[in-house]
């Protein structure tokens, strides 16, 4: 079986000797094209002329944005590291070959890597910042080895309508770490990003996208993303655990800084600096830009459609009034055609009785259950003074009212994210579990 491959190798002398070992008799590597840049190498990837790519890592301009755009158009990626390049930054590579390896050896190694693409396996995992060098006559390294990491990742998402998205991650990252758990927030909001803001951090960097760039150039680690991410404390807490936030974009337009490849790379190492992840995601879902365009451009939303898919768990934040749970219904039908939506929570914030005729906590979840099909919901009662005084001071709900209402929600909340039973007289209410109070 014959495999067309693209060569876009930098060193003419390294091309030359893998051009002439696979147009050799008996090659099952067939060259169907030598390209000289990234640009031409993502040209000739639009015609998915060929089955994988080697292309060298020291070619410049070729990022991990790159990578993705050539794994998009069904492509193995394997980096060719000659000479000098055994520091090797990982961009994405599926595996990272030496040019003096056995030229049967390394066909016998990018046939596999494609026969496990074809057939749906995963060619690899995650990033792992290594190059795999292979000497002649030895069997080549496949494919790189991915990190292990055991962090949680939790997406917070909520319909338009400003249903307290930013709040209730703010106020859960405090209970998550006075409940003994590290958290890292990232403001991955690319409309409206306002963590920094309600936390009173003034950066002028933002750490998100900071940490974006350092992962498109295939630099970003476990120490770098720590690095630009700010620590916060809670005030009137002397211990807790580390709580880390990456602010996000001071300005809408800086939208491109935020690619979904890049966005990936990000969560996951987050696996491994803490153990929860919360996610500050945009509300828009719109994917308009295959509808206007007909090659690969700018994705706006791609960075949250990015975290809702590689998030475990969603959480979608609501307004509880009559306007904010229907946005609430057409905004779960909508998310359910980008992931799975068993594993999402609903919250409804700023439950309060004015907003209904009867019982909020009754009326809300008979609208959900019937044209939403969800039958578990948690309610978070307004208080506007605490949440108010939290963001007025630059803080957290927990640093300002130890006991308001909304405060001992959301505990209850990270009681459930972490595992653990909820604390008793806490008012973390499911509508069905509210019915059989409120018909005592």
């Amino acid at each position: 079986m014959s495999l067309a491959v693209f060569v876009a190798v930098a060193e003419q002398d390294v091309e030359q000797r893998l051009v002439s070992a696979f147009t050799r008799p008996g090659s099952r590597l067939v060259v169907e094209r030598r390209c000289v840049d990234v640009p031409d190498l993502l040209g000739a990837a639009a015609g998915r002329a060929a089955a994988a790519v080697l292309v060298s890592v020291s070619l410049r301009g070729l990022d991990r944005h790159s990578v993705a755009r050539l794994h998009g158009a069904g492509l193995v990626v394997v980096g060719v590291a000659a000479g000098d390049d055994a520091d090797v930054s990982d961009v994405g590579f599926d595996a990272v070959i030496d040019p003096a390896t056995n030229v049967d050896l390394l066909a016998a190694t990018v046939e596999r890597l494609v026969l496990d693409r074809r057939s749906g396996r995963p060619v690899r995992d995650q990033p792992a910042p290594a190059a795999l060098p292979c000497d002649v006559g030895s069997t080549p390294s496949y494919p790189l080895t991915p990190a292990t990491t055991g962090g949680r990742v939790v997406a917070v998402w909520g319909p338009a309508g400003s249903p307290g998205r930013t709040v209730v991650v703010t106020s859960l990252a405090a209970e998550i770490v006075l409940a003994g758990a590290s958290v890292l927030v990232i403001d991955a909001d690319v409309y409206a990003a306002s963590v920094a803001q309600s936390l009173g951090i003034l950066d002028e960097i933002p750490g998100v996208a900071a940490a974006c760039r350092l992962a498109n150039a295939g630099e970003l680690d476990l120490a770098r993303l720590a690095g630009v991410a700010r620590s916060v404390g809670l005030r009137g807490h002397a211990r807790t655990a580390p709580l880390r936030v990456l602010t996000g974009l001071p300005r809408a337009d800086r939208w491109p800084e935020l690619r979904p490849s890049s966005i990936s790379t990000v969560l996951a190492l987050a696996r491994g600096l803490a153990d929860v992840t919360l996610v500050d995601c945009s509300a828009c879902l719109e994917e308009d830009e295959d509808v206007s365009y007909d090659v690969p451009v700018p994705r706006r939303n791609g960075a949250t459609l990015t975290v809702l898919r590689d998030a475990d768990e969603v959480l979608v934040v609501g307004r509880a009034d009559p306007v904010g749970i229907t946005r609430l219904v057409r905004g779960l039908d909508e998310l359910g055609r980008h992931r799975s939506t068993a594993d999402v929570r609903i919250v409804l914030n700023r439950s309060r009785k004015s907003a209904f005729a009867g019982d909020p906590i009754r009326e809300a979840g008979a609208v959900l259950s019937r044209f939403a099909g969800r039958s578990s919901i948690v309610h978070l009662p307004e208080d506007a003074s605490a949440v108010d005084g939290a963001i007025a001071r630059g803080g957290f709900v927990a640093d300002v009212a130890a006991g308001s209402p909304f405060r001992l929600a959301v505990q209850g909340l990270a009681a459930v994210l972490l595992g653990r039973p909820a604390v008793a007289g806490r008012r973390l209410l499911g509508h069905r579990a509210a019915g059989r109070r409120s018909s005592r």
